[in-house]
């Protein structure tokens, strides 16, 4: 991208789902489990000074379930808004609530700093800098029937105080944490439910759909997803005039048009479960910049995802009663020696589960001291016996 008047160049960072907290304990007996709850921590650390300082963000998006629970432990508010605070003293920060905090966010004071801004209820906030004016709406987690009441919601979060100033925003961004039809995870398409929200519904006045709750990136362009692959880099063109984005791949030269806003998952920022492992992890830098042409005003958008490196996670399946159990407990072995040497000097090598099915109690002794192997590896072992 060449933008021939810096000046009027806006940078953002987008994340979502960090979910502090999850596999946390402040007084661990597993200190493995310890090292993977601070990985949470760690890696939005990293990315907020990276884009901070390296590549001058101009303000933070974060798309909800900022905590995994609605009533985190007194450790994991200090620790977790203590990243808040740091960022804050730099860019404004704008967050909603997620499903996991139950649509509101237990930081208390925290809400009344000059720099954060928190979406408790349905509302927008303008940002302006270099001449070019940014509405920010957005809403809490929808809990029940989101599909039905989606509508309502927009309208009453565009609506507000804000909108008694007169002038016009250039770029327009819904801020949401919710379910799209055509989002994906694994093998499964949402399409369907009464939580699913049809992208039609999502009126054509915003530019740019910035939503957690799906832990893929992913961006879905209207009623056309599509999956990105995540080292991927496309060149996204909004028209004020036309009301059209145009999509050139980074590939080919033909442009794609769409009427719908461009609707993007930024994933999160680490695995948070087996479903998760062979997803990229990471978080999205986008770009605004405008361009004055002789009879119109255009304004352009770059979305680049960046991956971080995210935890290993290995599954496996075994069946007792097709292999047997000594061969099945030397390929873990060996599956543990094999991850402690792909990170020799991390405090958390990976993340292992085992499904068993078709154990007796005679297994379990011989099962039990597999933890402590792992343990002594770096690496969290978790097993589940099916009955």
């Amino acid at each position: 991208m060449v933008d021939k008047d810096p000046r009027r160049m806006l940078k953002f960072l987008f994340l979502s789902d960090t979910h502090f907290g999850v596999h946390y304990a402040v007084n661990p007996r597993n200190k493995i489990r310890y090292q993977y709850g601070s990985q949470f921590f760690n890696k939005v650390d990293e990315i907020f000074r990276h884009t901070i300082r390296e590549r001058k963000v101009d303000f933070i998006l974060h798309g909800g379930d900022f905590f995994n629970r609605s009533k985190p432990p007194p450790d994991v508010v200090k620790r977790s808004t203590s990243l808040l605070l740091w960022a804050s003293k730099y860019v404004p920060i704008y967050l909603i609530p997620g499903n996991h905090e139950r649509s509101k966010l237990p930081l208390g004071l925290l809400e009344y700093q000059e720099n954060i801004h928190i979406f408790s209820k349905p509302c927008s906030f303008i940002y302006e800098k270099d001449a070019i004016r940014i509405k920010l709406t957005g809403f809490p987690y929808i809990r029940h029937h989101g599909r039905k009441k989606i509508k309502s919601v927009i309208r009453s979060a565009w609506k507000n105080e804000i909108d008694s100033v007169h002038e016009r925003s250039h770029y327009n961004i819904l801020l949401m944490h919710q379910l799209i039809q055509g989002s994906r995870v694994e093998h499964y398409t949402f399409n369907r439910g009464h939580n699913v929200i049809r992208s039609s519904d999502i009126p054509p006045l915003f530019h740019l759909v910035a939503t957690g709750h799906v832990h893929r990136y992913q961006i879905l362009y209207g009623n056309y997803p599509r999956i990105n692959s995540s080292h991927s880099r496309h060149r996204i063109v909004q028209d004020v005039t036309s009301g059209k984005w145009s999509f050139t791949p980074s590939k080919t030269e033909r442009v794609f048009y769409y009427t719908n806003p461009i609707i993007c998952y930024s994933g999160s920022t680490e695995r948070v479960s087996q479903m998760e492992r062979k997803e990229d992890k990471g978080y999205v830098i986008g770009k605004i910049w405008i361009e004055e042409k002789t009879k119109r005003t255009s304004v352009n958008m770059d979305l680049n995802f960046i991956p971080v490196p995210a935890t290993e996670m290995r599954y496996l399946k075994w069946n007792l009663d097709q292999k047997p159990l000594y061969k099945s407990i030397r390929d873990l072995q060996m599956t543990i020696q094999e991850m402690r040497e792909i990170n020799p000097t991390s405090p958390l090598a990976g993340v292992v589960h085992v499904s068993i099915t078709n154990a007796d109690t005679s297994h379990y002794s011989r099962i039990s001291h597999l933890k402590k192997f792992a343990e002594e590896n770096s690496v969290l072992l978790t097993i589940r016996i099916k009955d």
